[in-house]
């Protein structure tokens, strides 16, 4: 099959290969069309993960995020490698 492409689709499909995500045009196009085949989630599935999220945070398995906390952390270990 051999198909036209927009002057647009034509630019995004040469800047995807300029940064070399794909090793021609046909494996970008495969690859694109493969992300159209994934099923979009439902809104059981959606409430699923949800409340999967919740049940962790009730038993402990996992804690809401200290953003303040992982700053400093990642401003450690930055300086900690500028250090080496």
């Amino acid at each position: 099959m051999n198909i036209q492409l927009t002057p647009h689709a034509q630019a995004v499909l040469e800047r995807h290969l300029a940064a070399n995500r794909a090793s021609s045009a046909e494996e970008l196009v495969e690859y694109a069309l493969d992300l159209l085949d994934v099923p979009e989630p439902t809104l059981e599935s959606l409430k699923a993960k949800i409340q999967w999220g919740l049940d962790d945070l009730a038993t402990g398995r996992s804690a809401p995020l200290d953003i303040e906390s992982t700053i400093r952390r990642g401003r450690e270990r930055l300086a900690a490698h500028r250090g080496n």
